[in-house]
């Protein structure tokens, strides 16, 4: 009667990644998954709503990341969210943004 926490998980794995290769381009970034962690919160009775969001702030401090330290390893958040409004999961997902022709700083 509940939704297996794997299913959830795989939801929503490739999302932040396809969104930040549309921002900055994959023909002179490299983006890649680093890491992730899922916490489940409660059972998942019913559908599950996802809203991923990338916010200014958020490409700022990349940017920002990108110009002072060559790389940038953002750590983004989304929430699985059933009919009734609750949170039944919270995925946070590490990303790992260089340019193509930059080396980060060992």
């Amino acid at each position: 009667g509940t939704t297996f926490g794997g299913s959830i998980f795989a939801a929503s794995d490739p999302f932040f990644m396809l969104m930040l290769i549309g921002i900055f381009g994959i023909r002179d970034y490299i983006i890649w998954d680093k890491a992730a962690t899922i916490e489940y919160k409660r059972p998942a009775r019913s559908t599950l709503n996802f809203r991923f969001l990338i916010t200014d702030e958020d490409i700022a401090a990349i940017e920002k990341d990108l110009a002072e330290h060559g790389k940038s390893e953002p750590v983004l958040h989304v929430d699985a969210v059933d009919r009734e409004g609750h949170v039944c999961a919270t995925v946070s997902k590490t990303l790992y943004i260089r340019k193509k022709d930059s080396r980060p700083e060992a």
